[in-house]
């Protein structure tokens, strides 16, 4: 299973994804969002294969704080972080079994481990915050095995 796995998005005033963003997009089988998308219109049309959570700009957007998604046989923890003041804060949001931790707000790409569980930042493709490039993540599943990469561009 192919997921793209977007954050801060932040489509507001006129901002879209680029063509490169969107076939990634359209060519994979799921979409996490991991919150601050500030429109959820984008994304209407991919109906099932998107999941997100809200961010602090997500204002009247109806999307849960945080969830873990079943994902074949890992669970994925999905929360935007702005709640939390680090990582071990954060992985300490997710009691249940989670393989892997995805979050956002901060537009800077990571992946790394806290403790046993795999933590991942996508970047953002739309705000770069002193990064050099934009960027998306990718996430391939197969059973209870899963590669992540960026995508920088």
């Amino acid at each position: 299973m192919k997921i793209a796995i977007l954050s801060d998005t932040h489509l507001r005033d006129g901002r879209t994804l680029s063509p490169y963003v969107w076939d990634i997009v359209d060519n994979a089988d799921l979409v996490l969002h991991a919150g601050d998308l500030t429109s959820d219109m984008p994304f209407a049309g991919l109906k099932e294969r998107f999941v997100a959570v809200r961010g602090n700009c997500d204002y009247g957007l109806n999307l849960p704080e945080m969830m873990v998604y079943p994902c074949e046989k890992i669970r994925i923890g999905l929360v935007h972080g702005h709640q939390f003041l680090n990582l071990d804060r954060l992985n300490a949001a997710f009691e249940e079994d989670v393989s892997l931790l995805v979050f956002g707000h901060t537009h800077q790409p990571l992946l790394t481990r806290v403790e046993q569980r795999v933590v991942f930042n996508p970047g953002s493709p739309t705000q770069r915050r002193g990064q050099p490039r934009f960027s998306i993540g990718m996430l391939h599943v197969e059973g209870s095995d899963f590669e992540l990469e960026h995508i920088f561009f």
